[in-house]
């Protein structure tokens, strides 16, 4: 298995495209397996698609729009908004599929259908793959890792990304041989020749405050302990929503402040999913990008700027095995929340130094999405916002 990296800065897509082919040509003398290709939302996904599908006709293509920039082995890239990136994996004994459709419809339909597809293009269909790696639109997560869960049982990882934009008016986008989309799910099947690790988790500690949620509906959160959700929000967090109306978008006061749900403990410590209020609704609920149910107990987490970057920096430096001696990390890939990136913006170069090093200089890549997916220590796939998702690739030493 060997994979490379390559990216562009230049605004014009045709032209970006062009020389990001031009550098993976320099390193990849045929045809990849697979390729993810991320860009933000001001190039044309269109003519990225187009001459990609020219360069490499044989290869599984998947890929999404990334707010305001993308992280590599080679460091943060963004120039006004605009980046260009891929990660091509060659790997003849493995096997690899994509597949992407509308979610129009019943959702559990549209994903067994597209998982179906992309298990006969990996041409392992009837196996378990070992990875699944995933992107959507935002607002239907929770139900597509449970209609793969329905499908492949828990014991496969997935990972992945909301599909995100610059925050300036653009629509994100889906990428995949198949086409581009603007609404929709896109997944890849992994069957590769080495082992495959995850971590997925957040920077965020409990501010000591929960309640109990009495009212929901979907991804509203109406009330807490009977009482509108927003103005429990705003005393917990000591009036952040006090200038807020109702309808008003409310993501930059939330950011610090994400509510959270326990998913499990590991060693007698606590890990958590978080919910990133984005907007007020009506009678003061809480719009939220995840689901939530009634009767589940939510608690207030809190964070800020210098503490997240130590926190992110610390976590990305911890080995994702407990013997990492024993092992050779080949590659990775990496999701980081849209939010947290602009939190901590300044910083990012940081944060990718610390990945570099935590990688141990091995080719990687990474989107700023609009909600993460990952694999919990204790087993759990799950959605979350302000998160982080790690995926390592790797041989034991012995094997070698």
């Amino acid at each position: 298995m060997n994979v490379v990296t390559a990216f562009s800065l230049i605004p014009e897509s045709r032209a970006a495209v062009d020389e990001l082919i031009a550098r993976l040509q320099q390193r990849i003398p045929g045809e990849p397996e697979l390729m993810f290709v991320y860009f933000t939302a001001p190039h044309d996904g269109q003519q990225i698609l187009q001459h990609l599908q020219q360069a490499y006709p044989a290869t599984a293509l998947l890929g999404c729009t990334s707010c305001q920039g993308i992280m590599t082995d080679k460091g943060y890239h963004s120039a006004d908004g605009y980046a260009l990136a891929a990660w091509a994996l060659c790997d003849a004994a493995g096997a690899y599929g994509t597949a992407m459709a509308a979610l129009t419809g019943d959702v559990a339909q549209v994903t067994s259908s597209v998982l179906h597809r992309a298990l006969a293009n990996s041409g392992r269909h009837g196996e378990l793959p070992a990875l699944i790696w995933m992107h959507a639109s935002p607002g239907a997560e929770e139900r597509i890792i449970a209609a793969i869960e329905s499908e492949l049982g828990d014991s496969v990882p997935i990972v992945g990304g909301s599909a995100a934009h610059n925050l300036q008016g653009e629509s994100s986008q889906l990428l995949t041989q198949e086409g581009i989309l603007s609404e929709g799910l896109a997944l890849a099947v992994f069957f590769p020749s080495c082992e495959v690790m995850t971590h997925f988790f957040s920077t965020y500690m409990p501010a000591g405050v929960k309640g109990v949620v009495t009212r929901a509906n979907g991804r509203e959160l109406i009330e807490i302990d009977h009482q509108p959700a927003a103005e429990v929000y705003d005393r917990w967090t000591q009036g952040v929503l006090s200038d807020a109306q109702p309808g008003d978008y409310i993501l930059r006061q939330t950011t610090l402040f994400p509510l959270a749900r326990q998913v499990g403990q590991l060693g007698g410590i606590p890990y958590y999913k978080l919910s990133h209020p984005e907007k007020m609704g009506t009678d003061r609920s809480l719009w939220l990008f995840t689901e939530i149910d009634v009767g589940e107990t939510v608690m207030l987490m809190h964070g800020n700027r210098s503490g997240l970057v130590e926190k992110v920096v610390r976590s990305t430096a911890l080995p994702l095995d407990p013997e990492p001696e024993l092992m050779e990390q080949i590659a990775a890939l990496n999701v980081f929340c849209a939010g947290c990136m602009l939190t901590i913006h300044p910083d990012m170069e940081q944060v990718v130094t610390s990945l570099q090093t935590a990688r141990d200089g091995v080719p990687f890549i990474g989107p700023y999405t609009f909600g993460e997916q990952g694999r919990f220590s204790g087993g759990e796939n799950a959605h979350g916002n302000l998160m982080i998702s790690h995926v390592l690739f790797v041989k034991r030493l012995e094997e070698v």
